[in-house]
């Protein structure tokens, strides 16, 4: 299956002209009132590439992780993968504390916080135990195939015999 549906370029030909033709009020730009996200964006590469890089970069590290993702749920089901998001938010929370990013909000907020994120960590060890760490497909990929193929080929036997009945019987077809 490949990675961008056909459906994607005219959804993006399609919400295109909103960039260009939709008004929205832009807050804390002096002397701006209404303007276009395309003038938006022409004013961010005219005052700063480098912001402008920025965010373009961060744009296609969006559409990479987006790609793998998609790969990932092909194979794991869409359940781990939701897990699997939620361990990152999770995780994310002890580590900026540790690094002294963020600080824990006033009591009792702060031990609810850490609490949650320790429940949402267990859980996702607890669902990958569970689930054998196949996302809930029970194992790997190749025994299931074997398992599909399995009934086909019982199927095709028993019409097998029933064309030899047939045949015994001096039947036509």
């Amino acid at each position: 299956m490949p990675f961008f549906r056909p459906l994607s370029i005219p959804a993006a030909i399609i919400l295109l002209p909103f960039v260009f033709l939709l008004q929205h009020p832009v807050k804390h730009w002096d002397g701006v009132g209404y303007t276009n996200d395309a003038w938006v964006v022409a004013q961010v590469w005219e005052n700063s590439k480098s912001t402008f890089i920025f965010g373009a970069s961060s744009a296609l590290a969006s559409l990479v992780y987006n790609i793998l993702q998609f790969s990932i749920v092909q194979y794991l089901s869409a359940t781990h993968v939701a897990f699997a998001g939620n361990f990152n938010k999770a995780a994310t929370v002890p580590l900026a504390l540790l690094v002294g990013i963020d600080h824990l909000p006033q009591a009792p907020y702060g031990a609810i916080m850490v609490v949650s994120a320790i429940i949402n960590i267990i859980s996702f060890a607890a669902y990958n135990v569970v689930s054998g760490g196949a996302g809930g497909h029970g194992g790997a990929p190749a025994a299931s195939k074997e398992k599909e193929k399995e009934p086909m080929k019982d199927a095709e036997s028993s019409d097998d015999d029933e064309d030899e009945s047939e045949s015994s019987e001096g039947g036509c077809c």
